[in-house]
């Protein structure tokens, strides 16, 4: 019994030794052995006093002779084990939701203390054991109860409000489920900004926001020359015999009667009280109307890349930071005041002659993120799934509303629409035409927005005010944006099958796969949400129009072809399949997500309707789909290629949008 408790003594004194020199995992492994050793007796029998040095000794010799097979066996595993340990992030990381980073940089620590105490402390005396005996038995409980008292492993974070549909939440949550744990693993999503993470169009907000500030940096010629330098049909009459030139002069002749009563002009805009008396002038009516008229018309005889870039072109001669400090004013201004749809007329022609006559436009007013986005984003940065956003709205309009919305922390990067650059009076500023190469990504940097970030954007607006000015950018060109891009140029104009070139070569490089999961709205997401075989889940914001000749309406038909069907995330995966989920809204006040598939939308001068999709024509495809029992690749590759009346049509309506595809999951 004595020489059982010396045994033990002497066990414990040496792992106490050994917890100081070695990692704990050797330690405990070796410890474990012993005590194993001790208890099957193979520790040495013989009476009489010993120093723990050579009791150990004999210990560790008797357990060799004994089971020399064994121990070589265990300790090509611990070899392995530590090689393996070493080659990840997070190496003896005790806190399961630190960062990558964090990590690594925490086992570097663990590994250069532990090299420094191996070569500066001095060896113990065998004979004394004095070092051995002065550790206290609660440090060598402290050393052992940690490797042996895991933490329990960490839990995904979840969606929980209820404004969610159902079948959308359940979606997210399983993704949640499948990629949480709070550890970035090249994990990354694609947001389209604009009727997705937004309610309502950032870019076309700026453009009403602009006219109503007169904010520009160009003269009348110069504004006359940056509208007509982006098209290439300028000249080609409609059927009126109108043409696109015909607006541009109308526009022109607005302006130069404001900018005489009212101007100059700069990008800071006018007053609050110049404001007032400019909106009651027959002259701005006229301008905002034909400046948005044109744009519709823009949108239906060019290419989609002319009519995206054309909404930036009146932007031109600002500096990057004129203009993103406009873009914050903006969203700072429309969060606050509810949606409006409304129908404005220009002055009759006997009062403003003009090429074009009396004319109509709609104009939308507000733009909110909800509460729902940014507990999706928050619950996938807190799950380590990386953020990205792909907008055909300019770079610098998404950088300044995420910044403004509150959800900096959690994008990785932002791709949009990049203007060339001039040097003008030794500025450097917009010019009139997009970037050669499609631009730059662009990642925040910097302190002088961290303030926004995690702020709801109706708090953003007394946030904002409190800054310096000279923190916020627009003084001149002179203070740096809070935003840096990065080195791989899109190639592209993010737009269309253009989103997905642009992924592709500023995203996939750095993961070497493309997203996990997409969220769009409408035609120009249709390719990066369909043709990645990467993807598992696709959330279709349900706004207006979701026509079968619109990429957003065909998406919804799938969606709900899906639900019809009971498929999942698990068995979407399971059949090779991504998950497609059409998630409904209400546009009406500051706009919030609903528990529905259908939305409540605006129309113009009449109360809100709902809508599931648009019409029976949607129905129609719908029903074709179930009877046929159509794969999704077919529902895809089908009814996306534009068709028109009669040849090859399966129905007696056109549709599709798209001249041509490369088909579902084809990168």
């Amino acid at each position: 019994m004595e020489r059982e408790v010396t045994r033990k003594t002497e066990i414990g004194t040496l792992t106490k030794a050994l917890a100081k020199k070695l990692p704990k995992a050797l330690a405990c492994f070796l410890a474990l052995s012993m005590i194993l050793l001790s208890l099957s007796g193979c520790a040495p029998q013989g009476g009489g006093k010993e120093d723990s040095s050579g009791t150990s000794e004999q210990a560790i010799a008797s357990g060799s002779e004994s089971d020399g097979e064994s121990r070589s066996e265990s300790e090509t595993n611990i070899g392995s084990e530590s090689n393996s340990e070493s080659e990840t992030k997070h190496e003896f990381d005790s806190n399961a939701g630190s960062e990558t980073e964090q990590g690594s940089e925490n086992n570097s620590d663990h590994e250069t203390e532990l090299e420094s105490e191996n070569k500066s402390e001095p060896a113990s005396d065998p004979e004394s054991g004095s070092e051995l005996e002065s550790e206290s038995e609660s440090e060598t409980e402290t050393e052992f109860e940690s490797p042996t008292s895991p933490e329990p492993e960490k839990q995904p974070v979840l969606l929980t409000r209820e404004d969610w549909a159902a079948d959308v939440k359940q979606g997210l949550n399983d993704f949640m489920t499948l990629h949480g744990g709070g550890e970035k693993d090249g994990t990354y999503v694609v947001f389209d900004f604009d009727n997705t993470c937004s309610i309502f169009d950032t870019q076309v907000m700026m453009l009403v926001y602009q006219a109503e500030r007169m904010a520009f940096a160009v003269d009348p010629n110069g504004l006359r020359q940056a509208l007509t330098d982006p098209l290439e049909r300028a000249d080609v009459p409609d059927d009126a015999g109108l043409t696109e030139l015909d607006w541009i002069e109308d526009i022109t002749q607005a302006y130069t009667k404001l900018w005489e009563t009212y101007g100059p002009f700069t990008p800071a805009g006018v007053d609050d009280a110049t404001a007032e008396r400019l909106w009651q002038d027959p002259y701005y009516t006229e301008f905002l109307v034909k400046m948005k008229a044109l744009y519709s018309r823009v949108s239906s005889t060019e290419s989609s890349d002319v009519s995206c870039f054309w909404l930036h072109s009146a932007f031109t001669g600002m500096t990057r930071e004129e203009y993103y400090r406009l873009a914050v004013q903006c969203f700072q201004h429309y969060c606050q005041v509810d949606s409006s749809y409304v129908t404005v007329v220009s002055p009759d022609p006997s009062l403003i002659p003009s090429r074009t006559g009396q004319r109509s436009t709609t104009i939308t007013r507000g733009v909110y993120v909800t509460e729902n986005i940014r507990e999706l984003m928050q619950a996938l940065s807190a799950n380590g799934v990386e953020i990205y956003v792909c907008s055909a709205s300019m770079d610098l309009t998404v950088c300044a509303a995420v910044d403004a919305c509150g959800l900096r922390d959690h994008v990785t990067a932002v791709l949009g629409v990049s203007s060339k650059m001039k040097n003008e009076n030794g500025r450097e500023v917009l010019a009139s035409l997009p970037a050669e190469n499609g631009g730059f990504a662009w990642y925040p940097t910097g302190e002088t927005t961290a303030f926004l970030a995690g702020k709801s954007f109706e708090e953003t607006g007394e946030a904002f005010s409190k800054q310096p000015a000279d923190t916020l950018s627009g003084n001149n060109g002179t203070s740096e944006l809070p935003w840096k891009s990065g080195s791989r140029a899109l190639q592209a104009l993010p737009h269309g099958v253009g989103k997905r070139i642009a992924i592709d070569n500023a995203i996939v490089p750095e993961y070497g796969h493309g997203p996990a999961a997409g969220f769009m709205d409408s035609s120009g997401d249709f390719n990066f949400c369909t043709e990645y075989a990467s993807l598992e889940l696709v959330v279709c914001f349900n706004r207006g129009w979701r026509y079968v000749t619109d990429g957003g309406g065909l998406v919804g038909e799938v969606a709900l072809l899906q639900a019809s069907r009971g498929v999942t995330l698990e068995s979407a995966r399971a059949a090779g399949d991504t998950l497609y989920l059409l998630q409904g809204r209400d546009e009406t006040g500051k706009g919030c997500f609903i528990a529905d598939h259908g939305s409540v939308h605006l129309v113009p001068d009449q109360p809100s309707v709902y809508r599931l999709l648009e019409n029976d024509q949607n129905e129609q495809m719908l029903s074709y789909m179930k009877e046929k029992n159509l794969s999704v690749a077919e529902c895809f590759n089908t009814f996306s290629l534009r068709t028109k009346e009669g040849k090859e049509n399966l129905f007696s309506f056109p549709y599709g949008f798209l001249d041509s595809y490369d088909g579902y999951h084809s990168h």
